[in-house]
């Protein structure tokens, strides 16, 4: 089954609308595989939005514990809370 993004997202997250990723399989963004992970960031690189995504990722961390926002992976988000 596929799910894409952001249509999928709570409809609060209006920002999501101009998501780089939007209508994109979200299978995309939830790997461990370096070569998709890479592809993921990639198009997090050129979205207008990243920051927002990020940000709301972080708010809700513990529901987000695997896959690509904003750019990072979970691990990489880790080390930015951990940083502040």
């Amino acid at each position: 089954m596929r799910n894409y993004a952001p249509d999928t997202l709570d409809g609060t997250l209006t920002w999501a609308e101009r998501a780089a990723c939007r209508g994109r399989d979200l299978n995309e963004f939830f790997t461990t595989e370096r070569r998709r992970v890479a592809q993921a960031k990639n198009v997090c690189a050129s979205c207008t939005v990243r920051e927002l995504c990020l940000a709301e990722a972080l708010r809700a961390e513990d529901t987000s514990r695997y896959g690509v926002y904003g750019g990072l992976t979970a691990a990489e988000r880790d080390e930015l809370v951990r940083a502040r």
